[in-house]
């Protein structure tokens, strides 16, 4: 791996890289978390989280949780319409005009962020030939845990946790389980147990209702 530093991964139980590829592709699913770097681009996957075959289109920060499963033919885009003002005279990319554009003809942003975020949370799936579009970089797109999303779906929105979203646009489907049962699981998030934890549970994860009775520490 360029880049590995292996006193800090004994140190704090974390791998550290250079991404030379594109498309990004991570299928070792080790006990630990891993970190990527890239010049503008950053991707941080959690443990045991895959990705198979994404391409990243743009610079930005990518942050993935815990026990994720990224499928392939999977694109990320960060913020690659941000030089298309529709709310200017036109949406003509400036980037593309043949001289020097002054700064104030590009769009202005409110917030301190300088670069796109996509937040991905744990036991997140995400089915083969999506596309992830980072459209505001005032705001990260956030995939919360334990959501899922359909193949071939473009998600331009936030999806809640535990949502089955489908679609282009991704619109909502379904809830995977009963309101108290996602509260329940978000409460417990099992996916930052100690892999010992989960391997002495593991029968229970095919009864949700059994598993949050046992764990719930509000139940």
């Amino acid at each position: 791996m360029p880049g590995f530093n292996f006193v800090r991964f004994i140190k704090e139980n974390i791998a550290y890289g250079n991404i030379n590829f594109n498309p990004f592709n991570d299928g070792s699913m080790p006990i630990y978390h891993r970190v990527y770097t890239n010049k503008d681009l950053t991707i941080k996957l959690g443990m045991k989280s895959y990705a198979h075959g994404v391409l990243i289109e743009g610079n930005g920060l990518i942050q993935i949780g815990n026990f994720s499963s990224i499928s392939w033919n999977i694109t990320f885009e960060m913020s690659l319409n941000v030089d298309h003002n529709y709310h200017a005279v036109t949406p003509f990319g400036l980037n593309s005009l043949d001289w020097s554009v002054p700064r104030d003809f590009y769009p202005m942003y409110t917030s301190k962020m300088s670069y796109p975020e996509l937040k991905i949370g744990s036991s997140v799936w995400i089915g083969r030939g999506c596309c992830l579009k980072v459209s505001n970089m005032n705001k990260p797109l956030n995939i919360g845990n334990g959501a899922v999303i359909a193949s071939d779906s473009v998600v331009v929105n936030d999806v809640p946790p535990y949502a089955i979203v489908g679609g282009n646009p991704a619109k909502f489907i379904k809830w995977r389980f009963e309101p108290e049962i996602i509260e329940a699981m978000e409460r417990i998030a099992w996916w930052n147990w100690d892999l010992e934890k989960i391997y002495d549970n593991f029968h229970l994860f095919n009864n949700p209702k059994e598993f949050v009775n046992k764990f719930d520490p509000q139940g």
